[in-house]
């Protein structure tokens, strides 16, 4: 496979270096395959988990390393094998890259490769960066109504559509959503889409469910000033149908189980710790299913690219903060000292 450089020719991009040290600098241009693009990335959003990358707290950002997974822009350069896009399109980015051989490929679940890898993780460079090579099987193309803010949000919209849809059909069915920060009101939003009865969300944070209410939950509740009836109250003290999990702590892992009724589901999205408990008599008496939900198929970023054409989701409460990428060593100081009433932070080229 020929590679294509661009004789040394230099870009600016924002580096990681450790624990709390990112700089913005010049490296050398990415170069790209005949099978791959050259995107002029314009927006980044900031991910939780490149916030804890920063501080140093997961293993999972390894320098020096160029961060950064949620991103659109426009197609600078085309491989020589690269079909249906043009110089100048605008895309948004699946950061995903899978092997397409494996079992779970074949099955179209290219999230469970054991392959992939994903931009700005571990060693893999990411798109806080002028340019970035990708797989043309990678590209969506954005639609002119979406801006390269909104085509940003794709990536954490697809984990959000990936967790609703493991909870499977929510047609006139209650549903609880535990914690209400990113993913959880991006969860929120899609589970809006599904009809469902009556959605109640919890959290610790008076703001961020205000944000929810906002957002269309029916009941939010904030779990750390009593112990609220509300869900059972609402149900019929048989609990809900189904409860999304997207902190990833044993306290509300357990408050999830306990609000479910018999042969409920819970869909655990949240990985903030590695272990946590479970109460296995509630889990066996009462039926219960649990389903694991991690990242996104190229379908569920399929569907939420079209969800952002359709206006279904409301960015403009998302998007909170947009910087360049100038300030990025800035703004993930900040973010790190106090995350706040932050849900999406975009770094614009």
């Amino acid at each position: 496979m020929n590679t294509k450089s661009e004789g040394g020719v230099d870009m600016r991009a924002m580096v990681y270096h450790g624990p709390k040290d990112l700089r913005i600098e010049n490296i050398e241009m990415v170069s790209y395959n005949d099978d791959e693009v050259l995107i002029k990335v314009k927006s980044t959003g900031i991910c939780g988990s490149d916030v804890h990358g920063y501080l140093g707290t997961t293993g999972r950002r390894i320098p020096p390393l160029v961060m950064g997974h949620e991103f659109a822009g426009v197609i600078e350069k085309i491989g020589t094998k690269v079909k249906g896009f043009s110089k100048g399109d605008r895309v948004a980015v699946f950061p995903e890259i899978f092997c397409g051989e494996c079992e779970a490929c074949k099955r179209g679940l290219v999230n469970l490769c054991p392959n992939r890898k994903i931009f700005g993780v571990l060693t893999f460079n990411g798109s806080f960066a002028d340019y970035i090579a990708v797989p043309v099987r990678n590209l969506f193309k954005l639609p002119d109504n979406e801006t390269f803010e909104q085509g940003a949000l794709g990536e954490p919209l697809s984990v959000a559509v990936h967790a609703v849809n493991n909870g499977g059909d929510l047609k006139g069915k209650n549903v609880l959503i535990l914690g209400a920060g990113t993913i959880g009101l991006f969860i929120l939003e899609v589970v809006k889409t599904k009809k469902p009865d009556k959605i109640f969300i919890t959290d610790l944070s008076d703001s961020r469910l205000s944000m929810a209410k906002k957002l269309g939950a029916d009941y939010v509740i904030n779990t750390s000033k009593s112990n609220d009836t509300t869900i059972l109250d609402s149900v019929g003290k048989r609990g809900v149908d189904v409860a999304i999990e997207a902190v990833g702590v044993t306290e509300t892992v357990q408050y999830g189980l306990s609000h479910l009724k018999q042969q409920g589901k819970c869909v655990f999205v949240g990985v903030w710790k590695k272990y946590v408990e479970v109460d296995m008599h509630e889990i066996v008496n009462n039926g219960l299913s649990i389903v694991g939900s991690t990242l996104y198929t190229l379908e569920d970023f399929e569907t939420a690219i079209k969800m952002l054409e359709s206006g279904e989701i409301n960015t403009d409460l998302l998007i909170t903060k947009v910087a360049t990428l100038e300030d990025g060593p800035k703004i993930f100081e900040e973010l790190a000292e106090n995350f706040g009433d932050n849900i999406k932070v975009i770094l614009n080229n």
